[in-house]
């Protein structure tokens, strides 16, 4: 089957604080760091990577969880297609 660093994940960027801010529908690499996220969504929202709070609703079991080590890759923290990602500042 594919490699897992080529999966690539269908997800929505909300910005729960922000509902003036466009949701995105996004596929990124499993392989993608929190930092170059944050990066990406600089370039999208022009916030500072380090005013962003990452988190994602785990639709499965409905809980939220925080993204909080930009060096991890979004496949460490289980994030599937379908997931959201939430972004604050």
């Amino acid at each position: 089957g594919p490699l897992l660093k080529d999966t690539l994940l269908s997800v929505v960027i909300s910005c729960p604080d922000h509902p003036e801010a466009t949701q995105l529908s996004k596929r990124l690499p499993g392989s993608m760091t929190v930092q170059k996220l944050k990066g990406l969504l600089r370039r999208v929202h022009k916030v500072d990577s380090s005013r962003q709070r990452l988190s994602y609703l785990d639709s499965s079991r409905n809980i939220e969880i925080k993204m909080d080590d930009d060096l991890k890759q979004l496949l460490f923290f289980a994030i599937q297609s379908g997931d959201t990602i939430l972004l604050r500042w």
